[in-house]
């Protein structure tokens, strides 16, 4: 009776096996003749899917590389979003710094106002003299006088896959040959920003989607830049602020970042305050990449300031936050336990990082690992019996100290 099971259940799986065989040569052959007739259509199976493998573009900042499932991603377009002031430029140009650094291309449309200067002292390379000549392509700068020149200028360096970031500064200035030329009063033509953004959105997705000569595919990442306007001004029931573009941009983009203002980084001086920098609060309000509604903040500086450069964030301070959060760091009064480390206060777990770039580097890879896999690499973090204990002689009046307390 057994040996009767046996076999039927050994028929079963041969038969379910040359099933599935049969219907795999079919897809094959179906496969095979749709590529013959249109070739310029890729159809990927399995590990032919080569698109989602491509690395994203860090951003420098730990926090929105979290929010963001890993960084930037290429092929599409991210917009970053907020009210005015908040940093979404002079990010963008620190991102743009960090691609360039990392040998890549980096062009900017200029739709609104851009410094060289501001660019420089956020570290985008500007100039064909510079220390990195030899390894860095200068910063590509586009400035058009219609919106029409300067998206399609923007769409052939994408699509030409030769650059690696290209940032839009800002979708709601730019502006169609028909409300420039038009004059001062004249009734404005309803929806001709919409249907340009519409017309260049999916003209980019398209390029997105199409190899090169050499059969690569496409690398190039977009960030958008855009306002919060006001809607229904004077109304009764008056809408919620909303990103100008039109309903395509927000349908293809692949993450929409929020920004809004936190508190200003400053020390007071002996006669007057120093403004350093700036909190910045993000939020993924649309995500197709991972998870949405991730939020954090970090802190830009603007100016130097003791160990802080102009331009530079502060990863420690995110690297701290984050790895609480996932249980790589945990927290017992005013003592930090990170593996076998026992740390005391905010300054002394600044201080370990900062002597110790081998450990950060470690933590720093671990957090990536689960920004990008969610997958925390040990969660045992906290041990009761130390290996080591570094108990560092902070008073209250330290300069460490002086300094968290500013940033927290």
């Amino acid at each position: 009776m057994l040996l009767g099971k046996s076999r039927d259940k050994e028929e079963k799986e041969e038969s379910a096996i040359k099933s599935k065989d049969r219907k795999s040569k079919k897809i094959k052959d179906l496969v095979a003749r749709i590529k013959k007739e249109f070739p310029g259509t890729r159809i990927m199976v399995g590990s032919e899917i080569d698109f989602l493998t491509l690395p994203r573009i860090r951003t420098g900042s730990l926090m929105l590389d979290y929010i963001l499932g890993g960084g930037i991603p290429r092929r599409g377009i991210t917009q970053f979003k907020g009210d005015y002031s908040v940093g979404k430029t002079t990010l963008s140009l620190h991102i743009a710094s960090k691609v360039q650094r990392a040998g890549g291309v980096v062009a900017w449309v200029a739709g609104e106002f851009f410094s060289k200067d501001w660019a420089a002292q956020n570290g985008v390379i500007v100039d064909d003299d510079n220390e990195y000549s030899d390894l860095v392509t200068p910063l590509i700068v586009i400035d058009g006088n219609s919106g029409e020149d300067l998206l399609e200028t923007a769409y052939r360096l994408i699509a030409s896959n030769r650059i690696d970031l290209l940032v839009i500064d800002s979708i709601g200035s730019i502006r169609p040959t028909k409300e420039v030329d038009k004059k001062l009063g004249e009734e404005a033509q309803m929806c001709v920003h919409p249907r340009l953004i519409q017309n260049f959105v999916n003209k980019v997705t398209s390029a997105f989607n199409t190899s090169d000569s050499n059969g690569k595919s496409n690398k190039t990442a977009v960030i958008a830049i855009n306002q919060l306007r006001e809607q229904g001004i004077g109304s009764l029931f008056p809408r919620a602020p909303d990103s100008p573009g039109g309903r395509a941009l927000k349908h293809t983009k692949v993450a929409d970042v929020l920004f809004t203002k936190g508190d200003l980084i400053v020390v007071s001086g002996s006669s007057e305050k120093h403004v350093y920098g700036r909190t910045v609060h993000v939020k993924c309000t649309k995500s197709k990449i991972c998870a949405e509604g991730r939020e954090g903040t970090f802190d830009f500086y603007t100016q130097d300031y003791l160990h802080h450069k102009a331009g530079s964030i502060d990863t420690i301070k995110e690297a701290r936050m984050l790895g609480m959060k996932v249980g790589l760091i945990n927290q017992g009064g005013k003592w930090f336990y990170y593996g076998d480390m026992k740390l005391v206060g905010k300054a002394g777990i600044r201080k370990f990082f900062e002597e110790n770039t081998v450990e950060y580097e470690k933590l720093e890879k671990a957090l990536y690992t689960y920004f990008i896999d969610g997958k925390v690499v040990s969660k045992d973090s906290k041990k009761e019996n130390t290996t080591e204990e570094i108990v560092e002689d902070v008073s209250e009046n330290s300069v460490e100290n002086e300094e968290s307390d500013v940033q927290e």
